[in-house]
């Protein structure tokens, strides 16, 4: 929050400063931590490490639109090829979509197509050069549907390529494989898995017995008595009934007499 802030203002040292220090700590940073720095060094004039962040990002979460939206503007060709194709799936933006179109279309490509899997149907749409005849496929373990694309000349994605459609084809409970098809090419293709109609539900034992970590952020003050009163108020509303906590009270202020500090 506090990075975004001091990007929104034009402070991109107290930006990078703040993203940087979240990369750096546990528990591990998320994408968007690494794009936010990312962010901010580009802004510094350091596209080189500002590119390396956002390749960590979508490392990390390689359908991230953020990440990617940055490697199709600052990347090298291929980089920019790569952001394009997830784009193409995964942003609805349709300014974004024509950016990545012709990037697409810069590096050969004549035919794009994206698809989507929701709870009962499959949908998508395809622009392609040319009057080639274009289908959409679905096929199942007992079954196989094709249907051919009519090109819209009215589609907001027409004017990329020259010819464009979008479809949507309803699916049934079980695991299926659809495909954009261009003759024998497969354009674009997904799994569909299975619907269950009742997935099993978690105990909300198990879900509570996990395990998990919180790790709290605590600053520490320039006074002893600020920062015991700090402590001692997340302590208390932390611990559970029943557990005590003088032993934990005498650790900390046996450690803020010793000098003890965080970095």
């Amino acid at each position: 929050m506090l990075c975004a802030r001091a990007l929104d203002r034009g402070d991109w040292n107290a930006a990078y400063r703040l993203a940087d220090r979240r990369c750096r700590i546990r528990p591990l940073a998320d994408a968007h931590c690494f794009v936010l720095r990312g962010e901010a060094l580009y802004r510094m004039g350091k596209r080189s490490a500002a590119i390396e962040d956002v390749l960590e990002a979508i490392y990390i979460a390689p359908d991230d639109v953020s990440a990617n939206r940055r490697l199709l503007a600052w990347g090298t060709p291929s980089q920019q090829a790569s952001a394009a194709k997830v784009l193409i799936d995964c942003d609805r933006d349709l300014r974004v979509q024509r950016q990545a179109m012709a990037v697409l279309r810069a590096s050969g490509k004549t035919t794009i197509a994206s698809l989507r899997v929701y709870d009962g149907t499959i949908e998508g749409w395809a622009a392609w050069q040319g009057d080639a005849q274009l289908r959409v496929a679905m096929k199942d373990s007992q079954s196989r549907i094709e249907r051919f694309l009519e090109a819209d000349p009215q589609h907001p994605l027409a004017a990329e390529l020259g010819r464009a459609a979008s479809f949507r084809m309803g699916r049934g409970a079980g695991s299926q494989f659809v495909s954009v098809l261009k003759g024998n090419e497969v354009v674009a293709t997904i799994y569909a898995t299975g619907r269950d109609p009742q997935p099993p539900q978690t105990p909300a034992s198990s879900r509570q017995s996990r395990g998990d970590t919180v790790t709290v952020i605590m600053p520490v003050y320039g006074d002893y008595a600020a920062t015991q009163a700090c402590l001692d108020s997340r302590w208390r509303n932390s611990i559970p009934p029943g557990i005590g906590s003088s032993s934990s009270t005498t650790q900390v202020r046996s450690r803020a007499s010793t000098g003890c500090s965080a970095n």
